[in-house]
């Protein structure tokens, strides 16, 4: 089997499934590439997220012949995707993941920008950008980007549901200036965390 196939779909596939229902903003470019970003190995090892109806475990392991990029692999994976990329980035004492990758049918490059915590060596924490936050500062003009409204019509009829995407389009230096000065918008402190995951012994 070769190294950038997976058995299932892997978490690029879900991540673009939940930016294309308007549940996550997608980022065109990474906050840190794969010559700036600086690895943050705590992250390494076997995960389980913390919810009632989580199955399997998440890895994460150093990208072979890499020593600054990690890659996930999810519940049934063998092989990681190179959609499946962990870049880490620290701005402002606040640590951020750059998660996902270019997908290879397509070539189009998406990435999930999130904030994380590790209260201790075995929790992890992570929580997504504001999509109010970044439709704001797209529509004030504060950041490169774009909305876009989808409309599904069923034919002959009146259209069945409307959908909002957010895209970050803004370059590396643009996006990691703009979170440096607006991180804290566009993720409030003492919101609930998106996921959280626990570290799976061994």
């Amino acid at each position: 089997m070769s190294m950038l196939k997976t058995r299932t779909a892997g978490i690029a596939v879900a991540l673009c499934l939940l930016v294309a229902g308007g549940c996550l903003v997608s980022s065109k470019h990474p906050l840190s590439d794969e010559k700036t970003s600086k690895a943050d190995t705590r992250l390494l090892g076997d995960w389980k997220e913390k919810s009632d109806d989580a199955k399997g475990v998440w890895q994460v392991v150093k990208r072979p012949q890499s020593e600054n990029v990690l890659v996930t692999l999810g519940p049934y994976e063998e092989q990681y995707d190179p959609a499946d990329l962990l870049l880490t980035t620290e701005l402002g004492g606040k640590k951020y993941l750059s998660w996902g990758g270019r997908e290879p049918k397509n070539g189009k490059t998406n990435f999930i920008i999130c904030r994380y915590e590790m209260p201790d060596e075995n929790t992890l924490s992570i929580r997504y950008l504001s999509i109010d936050a970044v439709r704001d500062a797209i529509e004030d003009q504060r950041l490169s980007g774009r909305v876009t409204v989808v409309t599904d019509i069923k034919t002959g009829k009146k259209p069945i549901s409307e959908r909002e995407t957010v895209r970050i389009t803004a370059e590396m230096d643009e996006l990691r200036s703009f979170l440096e000065a607006n991180g804290d918008d566009c993720f409030p402190e003492g919101e609930k965390a998106d996921m959280v995951f626990v570290r799976v012994a061994k």
